[in-house]
């Protein structure tokens, strides 16, 4: 140890604190998790799962893992080390931890092999072809050069071979259409080798999946282009795939973004923009719906889109008749809460040109002009029908946070079975903090509300102000939670999404004449 460094922490409180089950963990930082198979995955984020037995985690979109709680925390809260070690060292987690004798289990190195082949080739044609719509020479071709088969399982699999045609990499995924999906990597498999195709035009398309790939070229040929790009799939939204093949291919003048129409995929897309631009030329060629088979697929199939477009309009009719059996006509006392809240709104609530302003997009303007407000004691609040609080700085804090949960949670709706689909935001109590005495009345006008969020900024009054709730919530029985912008402030954050959002421009798949007129179009020449 350096002379005059102090060891914060002894070794018994550094394995202690990584002794902290990860699962629990992350059930206290409030994650929803659910079991899959001998793995714990959280629900909505992105491929995050935990292996109990051996206390360790990984990430898959973000391609990150470790073993023990200190990592994870780290991740989880945007923590340093010492925060982590400290966080994890309370006594809140003494009822979560291993026992003292648990060590991280090493990764076992796996050898690589292909999958036994089947004696035909017909479920993954029929497959790919009739239920993904993938032009079927396309399919030959990748066929003939060994990139794809169908293993004794019937399913289908796809290879990735290196530069000299040696199989590296291999992904399985079921041909079946019903029932439960199966989609997995080989064991031993090496990720920077993924399914690929290289090309002679300069152009690298990148995608997620070997059948957004695959689905891309049948767009490109549906529309009389020439298929001599290249092409990878990452196997998620890591690059290492895009980094091997960039070392191998010198050719390569100019990167295609085309990963899914998500969080994860415009994540993908802004983090290979940001690692490449300086040395390609980088355009964007986004999704009209979640990625390129269902465009391809709307392309094809038309009256499957339109078949499921009914479902959930079905749906939402259901629901609207049922509201209006269970409310009935709105009483007079309703009618008359109405006048106030819009003589309320009239008063206190941000005009559209400071929303606006802001880059609040239409819809949640919309929200914001239709909700319930009230403000008492300059404590302005929009009232909620449920027992979650979200306390902000500001109103235009409160706006802000909102207009970004709707983006989000359009991401997220293509992964939501239509039973499941609603609007956002919800019916939260949400409230612009004045003081302590003002959230106390507040709380307890509204008996209802059990648990705070808050979403103050990092700044010093933000800082404050959340310090203050988390004792007013400890007065009063309540759990509270914090929960920060990534910048600053949540209007920070917002702006940074809008400046993306300008630069990574929508370009709908029937705008698409030529990829040339595509690039200048789509925005991306960041």
């Amino acid at each position: 140890m350096a002379r005059g460094t102090i060891k914060r922490f002894s070794d018994e409180q550094v394995e202690r604190a990584n002794r902290v089950d990860v699962v629990d963990y992350a059930k206290s930082l409030g994650y929803e998790i659910e079991r899959s198979g001998i793995w714990y995955k959280a629900k909505g984020k992105g491929g995050l799962y935990f292996n109990r037995p051996k206390n360790t985690w990984h990430w898959e979109t973000q391609d990150v893992g470790g073993g023990g709680a200190i990592s994870l925390c780290m991740k989880l809260e945007n923590k340093t080390w010492v925060e982590a070690v400290k966080t994890l060292l309370g006594e809140e987690m003494n009822e979560i931890r291993h026992t003292q004798d648990w060590k991280p289990e090493p990764e076992q190195k796996k050898e690589f092999n292909l999958p036994s082949r089947n004696d035909t080739y017909r479920h993954v044609f029929a497959y790919l072809g009739k239920t993904r719509g993938i032009d079927e020479e396309i399919i030959k071709d990748m066929v003939a050069q060994r990139l794809i088969y169908e293993n004794t399982q019937r399913s289908c699999v796809f290879v990735g071979r290196d530069k000299e045609g040696v199989a590296r990499h291999a992904s399985v995924r079921s041909t079946n259409t019903a029932g439960k999906v199966f989609k997995q990597d080989v064991p031993g498999s090496q990720k920077q080798f993924s399914f690929s195709l290289s090309g002679t035009s300069g152009t690298l398309n990148v995608f997620e999946a070997p059948i957004d790939m695959l689905s891309y070229m049948t767009l490109q040929k549906e529309h009389g282009l020439k298929t001599d790009d290249s092409y990878v799939a990452l196997g998620g939204v890591t690059d290492k795939a895009l980094i091997r093949f960039l070392e191998e291919y010198p050719d390569i003048k100019k990167i295609r973004i085309c990963t899914d129409h998500d969080e994860a995929g415009e994540n993908a897309a802004i983090r290979i923009y940001e690692e490449y631009h300086e040395r390609y030329k980088i355009t964007r060629h986004r999704p009209s719906y979640k990625d390129f088979n269902e465009d391809l697929v709307a392309l094809k199939y038309p009256e499957r889109v339109k078949a499921k477009e009914q479902d959930i309009e079905n749906e939402v009719q259901a629901d609207n008749h049922k509201e209006q059996a269970q409310d009935g006509r709105e009483s007079e006392k309703q009618d008359a809460e109405r006048e106030d809240t819009e003589q309320i709104k009239q008063n206190f609530q941000l005009s559209k040109k400071e929303l606006l302003k802001l880059g609040i997009e239409q819809r949640t303007i919309a929200w914001y002009m239709d909700a319930e407000k009230e403000c008492v004691d300059e404590m302005f609040s929009i009232k909620g029908n449920s027992n979650l609080l979200y306390v902000y700085d500001s109103q235009e804090e409160l706006v802000a946070d909102v207009d970004m949960g709707c983006r989000l949670w359009d991401k997220f709706q293509e992964d939501i079975e239509v039973a499941y689909r609603e609007e956002y935001p919800h019916d939260e109590y949400r409230a612009a903090y004045q003081g302590v005495r003002q959230m106390k009345d507040y709380i307890l006008t509204n008996p209802q509300i059990s648990q705070v969020f808050v979403k103050t900024s990092r700044m010093d009054t933000g800082k404050r102000a959340a310090e203050e709730i988390k004792a007013l919530c400890d007065e009063l029985g309540i759990k509270c939670d914090r929960m920060e912008p990534k910048l600053m402030t949540f209007a920070e954050d917002l702006a940074m999404e809008n400046a993306v959002t300008e630069i990574i421009e929508q370009t709908p798949l029937n705008d698409l004449q030529s990829l040339q007129n595509l690039d200048m179009a789509a925005g991306m020449e960041m």
